[in-house]
């Protein structure tokens, strides 16, 4: 698995945001119960994530970890992001996500 899409993967989440705000590095690691610097480690590649700790960043936006290695997860947030109006980012944005990983889904069966 590519660990660039990886790390590409969890900034365009952390960026999307789960609820409809974006989140920042350390309201990601809150969350997680990690700091804002070992988000950074993760998001910038100089720092390996464990694999328990990747299944709980798919676990807190509500995907899989496969999805969270899609090399089409990041595309598809964008797309969804920008059809929703960047704007307007007041949205219920969980659906926003399972609307981007049922594209990931579509574009994987091609």
């Amino acid at each position: 698995m590519n660990d660039n899409i990886l790390r590409e993967n969890i900034a365009a989440l952390r960026t999307f945001g789960r609820d409809g705000n974006r989140m920042t590095q350390g309201e990601l690691g809150e969350a997680l119960g990690l700091s804002a610097s070992i988000i950074s480690a993760y998001e910038n590649g100089t720092r390996d994530i464990p694999d328990d700790t990747k299944a709980r960043i798919a676990a807190h936006f509500g995907i899989t970890v496969d999805e969270l290695h899609s090399d089409k997860l990041k595309q598809a947030l964008y797309t969804t992001l920008t059809q929703q109006g960047e704007g307007n980012n007041n949205i219920q944005n969980n659906g926003g996500i399972i609307q981007a990983t049922n594209m990931v889904a579509q574009l994987n069966e091609y």
